[in-house]
Order: structure tokens, then C-alpha cells, then sequence
């Protein structure tokens, strides 16, 4: 599939190399991500707002005010990536699950590879809303770096890496990173996240893989008030491996590193809900919004970091 071009400003006037970069994508004639690289490139030398767009399910709902307002004066390009088969791929490859940032939540959900390899992931997409998972695309919940983006909260449980492609090639991007950065999208003008890759959990003898995932919606069931993403291996009677990250207590994702400490070196049976709260409260800074409480937020995250506590001492 081709992508498009939509031209929201006439008061902008393409330099040559910007006109034959978006007439190749408009025309069809390099439907691929070098010519969309380009495009992307031409547009950011001349300081013009660009936007990507995929599923676009709360492009418009979920701008800050002061983005609109630039877009009052300085319309952006919105280049229409939806379906482009180099952004869909979803395959294994040396022991990591790649997922194209183009994939839905609706084939995440549907796709028996990540079921297999990935079970955290498929359980979150099968959460989303029915009529939102056919068009949200793994790498818009990504990019938009949104503190309720569940698949990052996913992503970050399963140490996941972003690769960024560029017309100088690809790199690596941790989650970590990502979410530390100060800009948007921590990547050069030539750049875009092309896909996610997952590794593949080690298997240690005796070891049991223990998966949670539990998101506390808002009454119309869209957004989540909070969401807990971890993914552990526990061996004997502790875990060896931990990942967790937490939805909508903060302002960006919560990767939870001192919840993560706390776990990694203290067996089960010796942690105390007393000692899980405090980490909780140490990872998290929870904000009262339309959607929910400061207060509540806390509350359920806890609560929702000593269910996995209990579920990893059965497991």
C-alpha cells in the first residue's frame, strides 16, 4: 500500500528536493520507507510540523493546547503510513519476536506468534475496545509516549527494543531510554520507529514464567486508570528475572525499577506487603485528572503490585 500525502498548508512552498520527495510517495512511484525518510527529512529542514499517521485514533482528541494552537498558524504535513507492508511485518529472527510499529492491536491480538512467545502482549491487545483495535497501531501507542500508552507499559515489562531507521540505517533504542528522553521522540529528522523487538525469555531449569497483566479502565472502558505489565521467571522460591512497568501513574510509563530491586533480591516468602507498598510509592507519582484520582491511582497500584506478588508465590 502506497503512502499518501495530505497538504494541509497552501502557504507553504516545497523546496525542489521536498517537492520530489512528496511527489514520489503521492504518485506511488518508491511506496517504501526510504522515500517516506526523505519526505520526512525535507519537511524538518524547513521547520514544517509533520505528523505520521497510522491508525490516528486520538490524533486530534489528544493534542496539548499549545499544539493546536501552532497548527492554527503552521499547518502540519499529515503523511498517511497506514498499511505500509515494510511497517507491518510481524516474524522471528534470532531469538527476538519483531513486530512492525505499523501492526494493530487487533492482529497483535489475533497473531498465534505472539500468543506463543509474547502471551503479556496478546493479553493486553485483546483489552483494547473493539472498535479502536482494528486502527491503533502498536507503533502510535509508542510514539505518542502517552502516560495511559498500555503497549509501552507492556513493552517496558518485556525489555523490549525500539529500532529506529534512518537513511543512514538503523539503531537500537531501549525502552528506558526512550522514556528518559526529553524530546517526544528521542531520534534525528531522518528517523522513524520502524519496528519493536522483544527477546525471547531465557529458560532456566525448574524455572516458572509468571505473567501479569491487569488494567483498571475508565466507565467507558477506553482509557485505564491504571495498568500493571510484569513479566517474571521464578526459580525455587525467587525471581531470577522481573520486569514491570505501570500505566497512568505518572506522567510518562513507569518502569518501577525500585519494585523491580525489591523483587529481584528478596525471596517471595520473605517480602512483605509493607515493604511492596513503600517501592510502589517510591516508582510512582500518580496526577488527578477527568479521567481519575492521585489518591485512587495509588491505591489500585499497590494493590495491583501485591496480586502479582501472590501470584508469583504460587506459581
Amino acid at each position: 500500500m502506497k503512502a499518501r500525502v495530505k497538504r494541509l498548508s497552501s502557504a507553504l512552498q516545497p523546496e525542489p528536493s521536498l517537492r520530489a520527495a512528496l511527489e514520489k510517495l503521492e504518485l506511488g512511484r518508491v511506496p517504501d520507507v526510504a522515500a517516506l525518510l526523505d519526505a520526512i527529512y525535507s519537511l524538518a529542514v524547513q521547520d514544517q510540523p509533520v505528523v505520521l499517521l497510522a491508525g490516528g485514533t486520538d490524533f486530534l482528541l489528544s493534542q496539548p493546547p499549545e499544539t493546536l494552537s501552532d497548527w492554527a498558524t503552521r499547518p502540519p504535513f499529515v503523511i498517511d503510513i497506514a498499511g505500509m507492508p515494510e511497517l507491518c511485518g510481524l516474524r522471528m529472527v534470532d531469538g527476538f519476536l519483531q513486530l512492525g510499529t505499523g501492526v494493530t492491536f487487533e492482529q497483535i491480538a489475533a497473531a498465534e506468534l505472539v500468543g506463543s512467545h509474547a502471551p503479556l502482549l496478546s493479553a493486553a491487545a485483546r483489552g483494547f475496545d473493539s472498535q479502536i483495535a482494528p486502527r491503533a497501531t502498536l507503533g502510535g501507542n509508542v510514539a505518542k509516549r502517552a502516560a495511559h500508552a498500555d503497549g509501552l507499559a507492556v513493552l517496558g515489562a518485556l525489555d523490549a527494543e525500539l529500532v529506529l531507521t534512518g537513511r543512514d540505517g538503523p539503531r537500537s533504542l531501549s525502552v528506558e531510554q526512550f522514556l528518559n528522553s526529553d524530546e517526544r521522540v528521542e531520534t534525528a529528522l531522518d528517523e522513524l520507529i520502524d519496528r519493536i523487538d522483544l527477546p525471547l525469555p531465557i529458560d532456566f531449569d525448574g524455572g516458572t514464567r509468571v505473567n501479569y497483566w491487569r488494567k483498571v479502565v475508565d466507565a467507558r472502558g477506553w482509557i485505564s486508570k491504571v495498568a500493571l505489565a510484569a513479566s517474571a521467571t521464578k526459580v525455587g522460591g525467587e525471581l531470577v528475572r522481573c520486569g514491570l512497568a505501570m500505566a497512568s501513574v505518572g506522567p510518562r510509563t513507569a518502569l518501577m525499577t525500585r519494585t523491580r530491586e525489591l523483587f529481584l533480591s528478596t525471596p517471595l516468602a520473605r517480602i512483605r506487603t509493607q515493604a511492596i507498598e513503600k517501592a510502589v510509592d517510591a516508582d510512582i507519582a500518580p496526577l488527578t485528572d477527568a479521567v481519575s484520582t492521585s489518591v485512587y491511582r495509588a491505591h489500585v497500584a499497590r494493590a495491583l503490585v501485591v496480586q502479582f506478588h501472590q501470584q508469583a508465590l504460587v506459581a
